[in-house]
């Protein structure tokens, strides 16, 4: 398996990148009998958290799996204000998107795609999330998609 994260910063004219190995990129396995290519999870949730920078230090990063049975990348642009876009290809053809668009210091839109190959787009879920005064989160959903049906909640 060979993990990489290729990614520009705003100060810099050349892209960099960096190698991982599967113990830096995933959490620990649980089991004995578990491999990072089927039951790996991430450590991070953001690309940023493994390069070690302030978000705003970016303007894109690629994520590339690859030389497994699934192989993908995860490419992120960052723009101005704190809004952000990553896309997921897989080998296979399935797409996934996510546009993130900060509101205010303290709430953020968030609006999930996917594509299963050789299909249209769907949305699978739009919602607002805005952080506490105690570092909580609150969370609004507006839309979900699960097998086709559509949901509109209000938790708050």
């Amino acid at each position: 398996m060979k993990i990489e994260i290729h990614y520009q910063r705003h100060s810099k004219n050349e892209p960099g990148i960096l190698a991982l190995t599967p113990e830096e990129y995933f959490d620990p396995l649980e089991d004995e009998d578990e491999n990072f290519e089927d039951h790996g999870i991430a450590k991070f949730n953001h690309d940023y958290e493994y390069l070690e920078l302030n978000v705003e230090e970016l303007k894109w990063s690629d994520i590339r799996i690859q030389h497994t049975k699934n192989d993908y990348n995860i490419r992120t642009e960052y723009y101005i204000g704190g809004h952000w876009m990553w896309h997921r290809k897989d080998s296979d053809g399935n797409e996934e998107m996510c546009l993130v668009t900060q509101i205010s210091d303290s709430k953020q839109q968030i609006i999930r795609l996917h594509k299963i190959a050789n299909s249209n787009w769907q949305i699978n879920y739009s919602g607002i999330f805005e952080e506490l005064p105690d570092d909580s989160e609150k969370e609004k959903i507006y839309v979900t998609f699960n097998n086709g049906e559509s949901k509109s909640l209000k938790l708050f």
